[in-house]
């Protein structure tokens, strides 16, 4: 659950469950409990943040969450943010119809949607190292029937 909560709304939290609420990680250590909130407040479930980025995408998907988070540094969080877009789209075009839709909700001011929307650039760039990852195990594999061919002694190339 990752949101900017209504005032009044309930949230449920397991037992060991943790959640950044505003910036501050809470973690409850007795049984599940629920807590309400009296005034708008941004939370992620600690299973759903981002903690360590390893790559573009989880990079961009971390400077939103930190702009959605805090507040205080959300314009350079959000600079960050664009500066890592732009570079990842100039590496796969075929991002832009995602990031297009994460930049209108930025624009309506719903960084809770932009975030949950980034999220699809994972999946992308998952997608885009597997299609690289295939394409150069078929270029091994040419290359190695290739070199077969051409061993010294083969006098029966294909």
């Amino acid at each position: 659950m990752s949101q900017t909560l209504r005032p009044g709304l309930r949230i449920r939290l397991n037992a060991g469950e943790k959640m950044i609420i505003n910036g501050a990680v809470v973690e409850n250590l007795g049984s599940r409990t629920q807590l309400r909130f009296h005034n708008h407040v941004s939370v992620i479930r600690a299973s759903e943040a981002i903690v360590d980025p390893q790559s573009p995408a989880t990079r961009i998907c971390f400077a939103l969450q930190n702009a959605y988070l805090f507040p205080d540094d959300r314009d350079q969080y959000l600079a960050d943010f664009r500066t890592l877009l732009v570079v990842y789209v100039e590496a796969a075009p075929s991002a832009e119809p995602l990031v297009m839709e994460i930049l209108d909700w930025i624009r309506e001011g719903n960084l809770y949607k932009a975030l949950t929307s980034s999220w699809v650039l994972i999946e992308h760039e998952k997608q885009l190292y597997q299609a690289c990852a295939s394409a150069a195990d078929r270029a091994a594999a040419d290359g190695i029937r290739h070199d077969e061919d051409h061993r010294i002694g083969n006098d029966n190339p294909r």
